[in-house]
């Protein structure tokens, strides 16, 4: 198993996270090389770490996100743009988009971080001050918290992946985690959500796998 592992990792050139702690005088090694342990790695634009917390995945995008917001008033003021569909427009487009990348893995609870971005541009567009309530911004533009959006984004995901044929791994990932064979963290989140929404009658077909009308 050690020697596919190496071949494989060899053809793809990807890098291996070992995890753990090694002692002082404890070298891993791969290929004849010596692996690195590193607190956190990159793999198609997610940041991985040893815990599997998303928050150093989520401090790198929105920042990136902000940075956004402060170009994209930018544009706004010399445009002369009044429209408040077009600004909303902008912000799905770019900013939503850049923050919210890799829903799919964190979306499922609320991400303060990710929030800030959209409280952020909401209020430059409105000329309303840094310490308006969020809330108050929200009900006066129609705009739902982003965790709305992220759940949303979540279930789709799931329902086009359970559409997906049975051999895929992907397919295979989802009915190990909803059968509860790969830790409780995300079902326990999946529940909570479900809980709220009032659709705890789906909860049993997803774990029955059951089809995607059933479930939808």
């Amino acid at each position: 198993m050690i020697n596919s592992l190496e071949g494989y990792v060899a053809d793809s050139r990807l890098i291996v996270n070992v995890g753990g702690k090694p002692g002082k005088s404890e070298k891993w090694w791969l290929g004849g090389d010596v692996i690195e342990v590193v607190k956190k790695f990159k793999y198609l634009g997610y940041t991985f770490t040893p815990k599997n917390s998303p928050m150093a995945h989520l401090r790198d995008r929105t920042a990136k996100a902000q940075k956004i917001v402060r170009c994209v008033w930018g544009i706004i003021k010399r445009s002369g743009m009044s429209q408040f569909s077009k600004m909303k427009q902008l912000f799905e487009s770019l900013m939503s988009s850049m923050a919210g990348y890799g829903v799919e893995l964190w979306g499922l609870k609320e991400q303060i971080i990710v929030e800030r971005v959209q409280n952020r541009f909401f209020k430059i567009i409105a000329d309303l001050d840094i310490n308006t309530p969020n809330y108050i911004w929200r009900l006066e533009m129609g705009r739902p918290r982003m965790q709305m959006r992220t759940i949303k984004s979540v279930f789709k995901y799931i329902l086009g992946v359970m559409q997906m044929p049975e051999e895929r791994w992907l397919r295979h990932c989802l009915d190990a985690l909803c059968a509860g064979d790969c830790g409780g963290k995300w079902w326990t989140d999946l529940q909570s959500v479900m809980g709220r929404s009032g659709s705890m009658e789906a909860l049993p077909l997803l774990k029955a796998r059951g089809s995607v009308e059933q479930v939808d």
